[in-house]
């Protein structure tokens, strides 16, 4: 196919990999690791207070 035919379809192969952008997910990922940590260290505390 040439490139104006693909170009018509939609098929452009850098079109689909290169649209999404993935900071939103990798903030959502740190925001929630940040969580789990905080309430990890929060249980071991309440865990060592209770010794």
């Amino acid at each position: 196919m040439s490139k104006s035919i693909r170009k018509q379809l939609g098929i452009d192969r850098h079109s689909t990999a290169e649209e999404y952008s993935l900071k939103g997910t990798f903030v959502s990922v740190l925001i929630l690791a940040a969580v789990m940590i905080v309430s990890w260290f929060g249980i071991m505390v309440l865990f060592l207070d209770r010794l």
